[in-house]
């Protein structure tokens, strides 16, 4: 006989979970069945490189320090997620010949053509274009695979960060698309209450970046020309106008090139930790 820490055993058992998403996912109806799926689970340590690539990707995408903090905060608790990644094979080619448009080419050619010549890099957070009926079909592999975990009520969001930090470390090279599935911690709603970003983020800074990020939540009417936003409780005191500036590439570019200096050494540092592992098994 034993007694065991049941919230030890729920979180011991993400793992099974994890299972559940894959059968889901194979199982998934597809309009064309042409898509390829391959899967990793990331647990334990190997989570941390992830970690450290969120935080390299930040100035890319601001989104990643979210992954960053909601991770960080779920490891140092000892109840970090497990991390499904699902990736999608053969989307950058269409074999349909149906011609429908839906990508903005007029034929499949067309569209085969020009993807061809397109060669992404770690900027973009998938290898596109796609073929959008494949892309439907990867979608619908997802959302059952998400759906397989809500009905084990365990709290899941399938991420953009964590896939593009996937491809970032090299994994599933041969993948057109990935997408992280974190399942888990467990508890309610991880992944949307996002606590984290009130406890990391001061009210002040997090307002600014909402009203820049989304200006026409804070308009006034614009029919009198003036695209003023209220940005306080008396904002017609200090009116402040929207504008449009230029972006600065430049600097942005410069960025990405030490970012992807850094990614190189920490997906080669992964790639090295892989092999010897993988030796050793």
């Amino acid at each position: 006989m034993a007694i065991i820490d049941g919230k030890k055993l729920a979180q011991d058992k993400l793992l099974d979970i994890a299972t559940y998403c894959i059968h889901s996912a194979l199982k998934a109806p597809q309009i064309t069945g042409r898509v390829k799926l391959e899967f990793k689970i990331i647990t334990g340590d190997d989570l941390n490189p992830f970690v450290e690539a969120f935080g390299l990707l930040m100035p890319i995408a601001g989104f990643h320090a979210v992954s960053l903090m909601s991770y960080s905060k779920a490891i140092a608790a000892g109840e970090p997620p497990v991390l499904l990644l699902i990736g999608g094979k053969n989307l950058r080619k269409s074999e349909l010949a149906w011609n429908c448009g839906a990508c903005g080419f007029e034929t499949c050619k067309d569209f085969n053509q020009y993807s061809s010549g397109i060669k992404p890099g770690l900027d973009a957070e998938a290898k596109g274009p796609y073929c959008q009926w494949k892309t439907i079909d990867y979608g619908m592999c997802c959302d059952w695979a998400c759906a397989q975990a809500w009905y084990h009520n365990i709290t899941n969001r399938l991420e953009v960060a964590s896939g593009w930090a996937a491809r970032a470390l090299g994994y599933m090279p041969e993948c057109d698309i990935i997408r992280g599935l974190p399942l888990g911690p467990v508890q309610d709603m991880f992944w949307y209450s996002r606590e984290v970003i009130t406890e990391n983020v001061p009210y002040d800074v997090l307002k600014q970046g909402l009203m820049t990020q989304y200006p026409s939540h804070w308009g006034v009417f614009p029919g009198h020309g003036r695209p003023i936003i209220k940005s306080s409780q008396k904002w017609w005191e200090t009116p402040l106008n929207r504008t449009l500036t230029p972006g600065d590439l430049e600097t942005l570019e410069q960025a990405k090139k030490s970012i992807f200096e850094s990614l190189a050494v920490l997906r080669e540092k992964v790639q090295s930790q892989k092999k010897s592992s993988d030796k050793q098994q």
